[in-house]
Order: structure tokens, then C-alpha cells, then sequence
């Protein structure tokens, strides 16, 4: 019943009446316990290990983490109300949110030789990765 509450009325909160926004807004009811603690747990993880590296994980130094951040950008990129003001703080003093140019700019020079070599964009089947860049570049 929560579940399909919170998820039908989310972006509904219009529909009901002030009382029982008030009444759901008392008891927290628009914050999930248990995905909010796991991520925090998560993001706190995140911020030990940029401490101990001084950079973000990737792929190949811990594969679980650099997918928890991709994840947690792409989920909450232009929804970061729905963070607590803690780890809102923990991903701001290490820079979560930038996206670090040098990458960006050396996977659009791909982009580039691509479209130059090929006369068209790439396509799953043609070069996937280069065409998944493209598409979170779009969005």
C-alpha cells in the first residue's frame, strides 16, 4: 500500500488534501527507510574511497562502487532534492556531480572520428559504447 502511495502521488501531491500531506509529511512517509540508509551507506563508502584514492572508483579498481555511483548520477541527476542534506554534502566535497572534462571531451573527439569515418552516428551494433555515450550526452 505505501509503495503504490508514494509512487502514485509523488509528483501528485496536489490531489490530496492538505490535512493528509500534513498527517504523511509528520510521519516521513515520502522518504523510503530503507533505499535512503542503503544509499547512504553506499555514498559514505564512496567518500572513504576518494579519501584513500584521491579520485573516484572506476570500473576496474572496484567494479560495485563505480556502479553504485553511475547509477546514483544517472537516478538523481536532476533530482537531488530526493537526497538527504548529508549526503548531498558527502558527494559535493568530492566532487560527484562534476563530470570530469577531460573524459567528456576525449569520448566526443570519438564521436567525432566516427561520424567523420562512417558518415553516421554509431549504433548499438556498430560501436555500443560510443552510441550509449551519445545518448546519456543527449539527456
Amino acid at each position: 500500500f505505501c509503495y503504490n502511495l508514494r509512487s502514485e502521488f509523488k509528483h501528485k501531491k496536489d490531489m490530496l488534501s492538505p490535512q493528509d500531506l500534513n498527517i504523511l509529511d509528520e510521519i516521513g512517509f515520502w522518504v523510503s527507510k530503507t533505499s535512503t540508509s542503503d544509499a547512504s551507506k553506499r555514498i559514505v563508502e564512496l567518500k572513504h574511497f576518494y579519501d584513500e584514492h584521491g579520485k573516484l572508483p572506476t570500473q576496474q579498481s572496484n567494479r560495485s562502487l563505480y556502479e553504485f555511483g553511475r547509477n546514483l548520477r544517472n537516478k538523481y541527476k536532476h533530482k537531488k532534492d530526493m537526497l538527504s542534506p548529508q549526503d548531498l554534502n558527502v558527494l559535493n566535497e568530492i566532487d560527484f556531480w562534476v563530470c570530469k572534462t577531460s573524459v567528456v571531451s576525449k569520448r566526443i573527439l570519438e564521436l567525432k572520428q566516427f561520424y567523420d569515418e562512417h558518415g553516421e552516428l554509431p549504433t548499438n551494433r556498430s560501436n555500443k559504447s560510443l552510441c550509449i555515450f551519445g545518448r546519456n550526452l543527449r539527456n
